[in-house]
């Protein structure tokens, strides 16, 4: 995600393009990137992480889908990764952010409960509860014309900031608003 224009980059970069950009000097960076849909739960990656106990007991997907969907899912897309998944794919994700990289106020997708544990770096998470008043404020928000001038923080009752560095890890419950800012390089799972 390229953050000035909150866009995706096309064509997409391979694990190695990132990882040279990554390893370049911050100050010859001719844009500020963000990876952060780089779901793993079908790579040879996946069986080295697990999420905590807590959000695979919370989790709609863990708790909720059908198993069967799941382990056909994840059967397919071994045998070819550009499968379709049948289910949400949103429990393993490896998340890749260089220094200023922002992303903006948002509710994870699929019903999910989410963690993140700070390998490298540090991340901070501005959080808005998911009141009514709250949830109607990021609705109006989100569908506005002028999103990118208004920051929803000064458009609800309260926004607490947490920073998290390396070897901190976080659970995020389902429905809870969220912005994410990268003060320096960053590797998350």
């Amino acid at each position: 995600l390229d953050l000035r224009s909150q866009t995706q980059l096309s064509p997409c970069w391979t694990l190695g393009q990132w990882a040279e950009y990554y390893a370049t000097d911050p100050a010859r960076r001719l844009s500020i990137l963000n990876v952060i849909s780089l779901e793993v739960s079908h790579t040879k990656l996946a069986p080295m992480l697990e999420g905590p106990s807590l959000v695979r007991d919370i989790g709609w997907v863990e708790t909720l889908w059908p198993q069967e969907h799941i382990s056909r899912t994840l059967e397919e897309l071994r045998r070819d990764p550009k499968a379709a998944p049948k289910y949400p794919k949103v429990q393993l994700y490896c998340l890749m952010s260089v220094a200023g990289a922002f992303t903006d106020f948002h509710v994870d997708f699929g019903g999910s409960s989410v963690w993140y544990h700070v390998v490298r770096g540090s991340k901070w998470f501005y959080f808005i509860r998911p009141t009514s008043a709250n949830i109607k404020a990021y609705e109006r928000w989100s569908t506005s014309p002028s999103q990118s001038t208004c920051f929803l923080a000064d458009e609800v009752d309260e926004c607490v900031r947490v920073e998290l560095s390396a070897g901190n890890t976080m659970c995020i419950p389902s429905g809870w608003i969220h912005a994410v800012y990268t003060p320096e390089d960053s590797l998350v799972f």
